[in-house]
């Protein structure tokens, strides 16, 4: 029957599109060329994938005309992508009134008329027309509706409304669920509500609905983005070339941003806590804590090492104590970074003023003039107050001199008075006008403006000095500026940096007196002098205000005007503005000084020899006083080692988490040539030294087990060698170590990696061991040196990391490269450290040193490490270590220190390693680099890192796929193309040079530090070989065949690990493998776990049996069954699991539908912990239905160290066995007694299998019925069972019982014996499997004895075991039978 007119004219307006509004005429041309809605049938063809649209604004972009329209002139959003527009014919961008080409409902036609002469349908076929009829008008109205709710939703997101556009999207959807535009707008909405996760969800279903929806994996990289996960956008972004390679810049352009904001937050991150430390450490400065400042500027330039003022604070904070070779470095970096920085200027001009290079400091205040000429004044007072400290500096050169010449006839030096300086002391008290200071707001930013430096104000006393004469004053109105300062409790912190003020006048040493200070002209200035400044003379938290009051800063802390001249401690003062008088030096062999006002000396015609003893000063200026200083500095840096690979600033006590070294000493002269090696010009053999095992730190220094005082200790990069010296300076504290108390009176620690500028070890002293004010002198401790030679033990760490042009520097006193060539203390103890490279260079020097290797720790010192660094949770270390012995490569690769340390820092914030090995590998190598590059920017380290491990790689894969056989070790020539990142390699661990001899041949190899890290780096070069030409890399993979493919297994998964298009290739290039099916079919779930893709699991062949030895492949097989489609059927489990595998097993393998079918067999190993594990176990089978229950197998290993209660065993054996199909129970090596009374418990348990393995159970058969009933498998391994054990054997296991199993291997018996148990195992109707190893017989004559009594056992390939073809074996613990 036709429909009605009026009823078709209504639908056709319900159905009728809203083409939406248009205020560009010129787009309707354009607009009319989109195909009809009414000439497109729904049923008949999917929405067409168009390209991507032109880009609209997002909210807030500037849109000069905001409805569609063809002009030029709208802003484009930062994706490139608008969910509802797309591109016509002619170019223009329209918004889209449906997702790409998403056409309106077609309008229906009208039915044709019947004819009269056709034969009417079946009435059952008009229902089901009529029935389709009304389905379809239900859902063509239903998608009209969503149509125009998504018009509405589209409107309102132009508006911005975005909340008001999800409402009406989802409206949408509520009508039609898989509208796929409508996920995508709304997800897109959803993105700029910053609703991500929501997002995220949107996107994913489009995705489902439509794979190769670009917009869907636009806006869900989007939502990755927002939510910060910026490698998982950078992917999906990535995945929109596999649709369509058009879109390759926006794609490019996306990635670049995705990038840019990963690194943008990482820097912004660590702005943030730079910015905190850098606040903390101007609190320390205020309160005079220098020490402590230098620490917290240091721990913000780790987080961000272009932060200048952390370097120009630093720089000030160095000046204070006098490290002045360290503040000009600061100031230098800071002058690279911001060339035109004031401060980094001033700061630099007092350092080169404190270094005494009065010139240089000129020349450097006078660029202050070059970048701004308002500092005039201030230059003019810094220049004054240069030329004040040369002048006094000359006079104490000349007063020094002739103090140290000791004529008879020199009575005295000329006093030195002040008053040819007089003008520039009136200069130096001027303070700056006001207009040069101004106070900002404490919310400034470092980066926008950092106050101007202050002149420097009148000369203060420091804490602890009397001033009756303030000096002398040449400006009364200087008063009124000196009473301006603030008291000591109204200092504020510095929110910026410490502002830089001229140099301070000088001032007295702590300790010294000053009775006078010098002529006052000036009476008035006494009240404005008389007040107390800090220590040094320097008040930074003040600065001008533009009122020109002073107010704390904001900024640095402000410098004070340089003191006046003040006599030093070691010269006597006398009374008034002189240096001192010299009397006469009493005494003739021994002269002595003895302290006073006035130094009367009496030489007696004799020449002073030596160095005179010193009354009163017997404990800055002695042995014993260096001695303490030594110890004093060693309390504050050898007690702590560092507890994090990058963040040095985070310690813990080395007491406490110290670990022996694997220490090795090689024997001088002996070598053997068993190593073989594979080199291009073929096979060679090594000369490999022979090595004494030293077993702690106190058989390095016992001169019985290395008789040499020069000693060479070589490891790679993180073995822990800079650590162990950190144990060696904190023994010495209290001289702990008897070998260290019987041989060394000093023992001086030199870190080579912070001698950047001076080889003298001297100086290295000075800078990093005594103290800044202490009272000792080079000359005075080269002395002590030079007298104790013999008893002093010097220890050089990191001759790899000293700069090469300060190693061959020739300037100083005891040079580092001298010491290392014995040309100097050539009886001293030495003992150095390096990685292997340096270690030609230093004995081509001097060849006698003792060589000692470290690789790290012994295993069992690495188990102690791990726990150490775990404590909080005992079961939390002992879950790491019993997870590393289930992976041989970590296990191995864990013995390096630092990447021990760097799993218990994985493993305490995840409480697991990375899912995926790549990471760890990944994270490892940066962290490498890092350690030696911290000054480098994040995406410029990256750069360089990825630069070296490709060209690294190349080599490195070369070696792997040898045609020969893979090769570890290479020629440097291999290398020529790539030297630089040779060079670089070694010096940041990635690889390690080291020199070989081969007979008369010498030999440079290179090596990396283990094979799992020479497999990362050939898989970085391989992906890097894809991402250029997928044929060579193809070429490369063909390589890789049944010989050798699981050797690779590590290759191929950091490939898998670094790109899913690698990992497609590699599956697929293995499933075309013939080989053994169990193990290339878990290689393939370990490189599909590692890749992460679900998409690739349809690649993997569907297993008949699983094996899953280790936690890996346990985690692996659960990705899979998470993903595999249609379920497994039929197929065998054989898994080994411990306590670490409970939660992967419970929530991942048994539950999984995917395991309808097939036995299920759980070998549970006990641990070393005293835990409740079978509870555990119990628990976890309690969350398994009973259908999986009923095909579980489980047996409970006890192994020689697992602890166990046999009550407790009892208990949870009796609650496991009810809902399982079998439980059986294996003890090694256990006393029978522990056996007999866990077996007497177990009586009525129904065990279906006992395996008992090592122990004596000779005479003690009988107690085995306990438990005989039930078993279906026994294995009695070297139970010390002989002929009389045959007899209560077969006692126990009458005729017709169901033992399906039986294993005797190892025991003594007769072959009478033999043939009387196979004789009662025919009266044992399901027995089909016998195991007669190693049992005192030959082998032919069991066989001949088997044969004749159990013809339907067939011995297998290996020798002594008969089984039935009947019984199937899928590789169970006792025998995994059906």
């Amino acid at each position: 029957m036709a429909e009605p007119p009026a009823k078709r004219a209504r639908r056709r307006s319900e159905t009728q599109t809203n083409p939406g509004p248009s205020t560009a005429q010129d787009s309707q041309a354009a607009a009319t060329q989109q195909l009809p809605a009414g000439n497109k049938q729904p049923s008949q063809q999917e929405p067409t994938q168009q390209p991507l649209p032109q880009l609209q604004p997002r909210p807030g972009e500037t849109q000069t005309n905001p409805g569609p329209s063809t002009a030029a002139t709208q802003q484009l959003p930062a994706d490139g992508v608008r969910g509802d527009q797309q591109t016509t014919q002619s170019g223009s961008g329209h918004p889209s009134q449906q997702e790409p080409a998403q056409q309106s409902p077609p309008q229906p036609q009208p039915r044709l008329e019947r004819k009269l002469d056709v034969e009417p349908p079946h009435a059952s076929d008009n229902v089901m027309r009529a029935l389709e009829a009304d389905a379809n008008e239900h859902a063509e109205k239903r998608k009209a509706e969503a149509t125009v709710l998504k018009d509405q939703g589209n409107q309102a997101f132009k508006k911005s409304d975005y909340t008001r556009a999800v409402e009406l999207y989802t409206q949408g959807l509520e009508r039609l669920k898989d509208f796929v535009v409508l996920y995508t707008n709304r997800a897109q909405a959803y993105n700029k509500l910053e609703k991500f996760t929501e997002a995220m969800e949107d996107c994913r279903t489009a995705l489902q609905l439509e794979p190769k929806n670009v917009k869907a994996l636009v806006h869900l990289g989007k939502a990755q983005q927002g939510l910060k996960d910026y490698e998982a956008a950078v992917w999906t972004y990535k995945e929109i070339l596999k649709i369509d390679e058009k879109y390759e810049k926006m794609v490019a352009d996306n990635v670049k941003r995705a990038q840019e904001a990963d690194a943008s937050e990482r820097t912004e991150k660590r702005k943030a806590e730079a910015t905190v430390l850098k606040d903390q450490g101007n609190q320390a400065f205020n309160k005079g804590d220098y020490t402590r400042a230098v620490k917290l500027y240091t721990q913000g330039l780790e987080r961000l090492k272009d932060f200048v003022v952390l370097y120009t604070n630093r720089a000030q904070t160095y000046n204070k104590l006098e490290k002045f070779s360290e503040a000009m470095e600061d100031c230098r970096t800071a002058l690279q970074l911001e060339p035109n920085n004031v401060k980094a200027l001033v700061h630099l001009g007092k350092a080169q003023q404190g270094l005494k290079d009065y010139e240089a400091a000129v020349t450097t205040y006078q660029e202050i003039l070059k970048i701004d000429k308002k500092h005039k004044k201030m230059v003019a007072d810094y220049i004054a107050a240069v030329n004040l400290a040369k002048s006094t500096a000359k006079s104490d050169m000349e007063a020094e001199r002739l103090f140290s010449e000791g004529d008879v006839k020199a009575t005295g030096v000329q006093e030195i008075g002040l008053s040819d300086v007089a003008d520039s002391q009136a200069a130096l008290t001027q303070q700056l006008p006001d207009d040069q200071q101004n106070t900002q707001s404490s919310n400034e930013q470092p980066s926008q403006q950092e106050p101007t430096p202050q002149p420097p104000p009148q000369l203060q006393p420091r804490p602890g000095e009397t001033q009756t004469n303030p000096g002398p004053s040449t400006a009364p109105a200087s008063q009124a500026a000196a009473t301006q300062q603030l008291p000591a409790g109204n200092e504020q912190p510095s929110q910026q940096e410490p502002m830089p003020q001229p140099p301070p006048q000088l001032q007295p040493r702590p300790g010294e007196t000053q009775t006078n200070a010098g002529p006052s002209t000036a009476p008035a200035s006494q009240a404005a002098a008389t007040q107390q400044l800090p220590a040094d003379g320097v008040r930074d938290d003040q600065q001008m205000t533009q009122s020109g009051s002073r107010q704390p800063s904001q900024q640095e802390p402000t410098q004070q005007p340089p003191p006046q001249l003040q006599p030093r401690p070691d010269y006597p003062q006398q009374i008034g503005a002189s240096i001192g008088s010299i009397g006469a030096i009493s005494g003739s062999q021994s002269p002595v000084i003895v302290g006073s006002s006035r130094v009367n000396i009496t030489y007696h015609n004799m020449p002073l020899e030596g160095r005179p003893e010193i009354t009163g000063l017997q404990g800055p200026g002695t042995f014993e006083g260096l001695q303490q200083e030594i110890i004093d500095s060693y309390k504050q840096t050898a007690t702590t080692i560092p507890a994090h690979p990058t963040l040095q600033s985070r310690q813990v006590g080395i007491e406490e988490f110290f670990v022996p070294l694997h220490l090795m000493k090689n024997i001088p002269g002996k070598t053997k040539s068993v190593r073989p090696l594979r080199l291009p010009e073929g096979k060679v053999f090594l000369d490999e030294d022979l090595y004494d095992i030293l077993n702690s730190l106190d058989d390095l220094f016992n001169q019985e087990k290395v008789k040499e005082i020069k000693i060479l200790l070589i490891g790679g990069a993180g073995t822990g060698k800079s650590t162990l010296l950190v144990k060696v300076a904190n023994s010495s504290i209290t001289l702990r170590s008897k070998p260290l108390l019987d041989r060394f009176d000093l023992v001086l620690w030199i870190k080579l990696r912070q001698m950047q500028q001076s080889s003298c070890v001297l100086d290295a002293i000075f800078d990093q061991i005594l103290a800044q004010d202490t009272k000792l002198t080079k000359t005075i401790v080269k002395g002590f040196i030079a007298d104790h030679e013999s008893r002093i033990a010097l220890l050089l760490d990191g001759v790899d990391e000293i700069p090469s042009h300060v190693l061959q520097s020739k300037e100083g006193v005891y040079r580092v490269q001298d010491i290392l060539h014995n040309r100097v203390l050539t009886k001293g103890f030495v003992l150095v450290t390096t990685r292997p490279h340096m270690k030609q260079y230093i004995l081509r020097g001097h060849p006698k040193y003792a060589l000692v290797e470290t690789t790290g720790f012994n295993p069992q010192n690495r188990d102690q490490y791990i726990r150490l660094n775990l404590p909080d949770d005992a079961d939390m270390g002992e879950a790491l270590v019993s997870n590393l012995k289930t992976n041989q490569h970590l296990w191995e690769v864990s013995k390096v220190p630092i990447i021990s340390q760097m799993m218990c820092l994985v493993w305490k914030n995840q409480k697991s390693l990375p899912e995926r090995i790549t990471e760890l590998f990944a994270k490892f190598a940066e962290v490498l680099f890092i350690r030696r590059n911290e000054e480098m920017g994040d995406q410029h380290m990256m750069s360089i890192r990825m630069s070296i491990i490709d060209d690294l790689g190349r080599v490195a894969l070369q070696g792997l796929l040898d045609s020969s056989g893979e090769r570890l070790m290479f020629n440097e020539t291999e290398f020529q193309n790539c030297q630089s990142s040779l060079a670089e390699g070694c010096r940041v661990g990635f690889v390690q040079r080291e020199t070989f001899t081969c007979g008369l041949d010498v030999k440079v190899l290179v090596t990396f530090p283990h094979k799992s890290i020479q497999e990362y780096f050939a898989a970085c070069h391989l992906v890097k070989l894809l991402q250029d030409d997928e044929n060579h890399f193809r070429h490369q993979l063909k390589q890789i065949g049944e010989g050798n493919v699981l050797a690779m297994e590590y290759l191929l998964r950091f490939c898998c690990g670094k790109s899913r298009q690698a990992a497609g290739l590699i599956l697929d290039h293995i499933q075309e493998m013939q080989g053994d099916e169990g193990e290339l079919q878990g290689l393939a779930r370990l490189l599909l776990y590692e890749s992460g893709s679900e998409k690739l699991a349809t690649k993997l062949v569907r297993p008949t049996r699983v094996d899953c030895k280790s936690n890996e492949d346990m985690k692996s097989l659960s990705y899979y069954l998470q993903h595999v489609t249609p379920p497994l059927k039929d197929t065998a489990f054989n898994m080994h699991v411990r306590m670490q595998d409970l939660m992967t097993l419970s929530r991942g393998i048994l539950p999984s539908d995917s395991m309808n079918s097939g036995m299920i067999y759980v070998t549970y190993f006990l641990s070393e912990q005293e835990k409740e594990e079978l509870s555990l176990l119990e628990k976890t089978l309690g969350v398994v239905d009973k259908q999986h229950l009923a095909r579980l197998h489980i047996a409970v290993i006890i192994e020689a160290k697992s602890w166990f209660d046999v009550g407790r065993v009892s208990h949870c054996f009796f609650n496991i066995r009810e809902p399982i199909r079998w439980l059986g129970l294996t003890m090694i090596q256990r006393s029978p007694d522990e056996v007999i009374d866990l077996l007497k418990t177990l009586e009525g348990c129904r065990l279906s299998a006992l395996g008992l393995y090592v122990t004596d159970l000779h005479a003690r058969m009988g107690d085995v019925s306990h438990i005989s009933s039930s078993l279906k498998v026994l294995l009695l391994s070297e139970c010390r069972l002989v002929d009389d054990d045959v007899k209560d054997l077969i006692s126990i296991f009458p005729a017709g019982h169901g033992l399906l199993v039986l294993s005797l291997n190892g025991n003594e018996f007769s072959l009478d014996a033999v043939r009387a148990l196979t004789r009662h195992l025919q009266s044992l109707p399901k027995f089909g499997s016998l195991s007669l190893c190693n049992i005192g017989l030959d082998a032919e004559l069991v066989r001949q004895v088997v044969s004749q009594d159990l013809p339907y056992l067939k011995e297998t390939k290996e020798s002594g075991y008969f089984h039935s073809p009947f019984m199937t074996s899928v590789g169970s613990p006792w025998g995994a039978l059906k």
